[in-house]
Formats: structure tokens, sequence, C-alpha cells
């Protein structure tokens, strides 16, 4: 079976804060995570704003920590170089170090090709997979 679907454009934040600011926005200038496996705060929390009480979570405990987001190091799994389009993209599961405590995320995710079609093959996605899009996340939180 086919199926065809829009994976790009449609992602929108929902705002976290009383002052309407969304959750990638007020870490947009927030820096770079750097190590091997290391993917930016920014990234997940576009995934996380895709779970509402997730999201509430997080947000609460960094407020209540004061933790700052250039603070937040996050690692993920990395694709390989036999991913034809997608090697060195960062997917779940990501764990993120936000002070004393750790966030592991988990999300079930789909693979489209160019032509927009799902890739529900395992072995055909290195090759054929343009997208992967990330859906789903759940959380749990464990002591640093």
């Amino acid at each position: 079976m086919t199926r065809t679907v829009s994976m790009l454009g449609n992602l929108t934040m929902r705002a976290v804060l009383g002052a309407g600011l969304p959750l990638t926005a007020m870490i947009l200038y927030a820096g770079a995570a750097q190590a091997s496996g290391s993917v930016t705060f920014q990234e997940v929390a576009r995934l996380i704003a895709k779970n509402p009480a997730l999201e509430r979570e997080v947000r609460q405990h960094i407020e209540a920590t004061q933790l700052g987001y250039e603070a937040i190091v996050c690692d993920g799994t990395r694709l390989g170089r036999h991913w034809v389009h997608l090697g060195g993209r960062r997917i779940a599961p990501y764990t993120c170090t936000l002070g004393d405590r750790l966030l592991n995320l988990e999300a079930d995710a789909v693979y489209v090709d160019a032509a927009g079609t799902v890739l529900d093959d395992p072995g055909e996605r290195p090759a054929r997979a343009v997208v992967v899009e990330e859906y789903n996340p759940r959380g749990a939180w464990a002591p640093r």
C-alpha cells in the first residue's frame, strides 16, 4: 500500500508562556551543542511541543531551576553514512541534560521519499528517505 503525505511546512509551535512566546523563540539564541551526537535543544523543543503535557513539564522544570537554554545539552541517535539523504541526522531517542535531571525522549517516526511516499519497509529507508518526521514524543525523567 502506498501512502502520500505532505510532511513539510505545518510545524507550528504552541505558546508556552503567559507572554505567548513559543519555546523555540525563547531559545533561538541559545548556543548550539558541539559534542559528537549532540543536537540543539531548539531542535528537540520542536518535538517536545507536539506533546502539550510534556512541553508544560519541561517548561516548568526550566523555569523552576532558572536554567538557561544554553546550559541544556541534548544527544540524539545519529543516522549513519549509509542513509543516502539523511546521513548524520539526529533522531530519537534523545537524552537532554537539564541541570540535575535527565530527560529521556522517545518518539515515533515516519520516513518519506522524494515523491512524498511513506516508506513502510525499513529496508528501503536508508536509500530512499529524504524526510524523517518525528511525532508522538514521550519523555521520562531520571536523576543525573
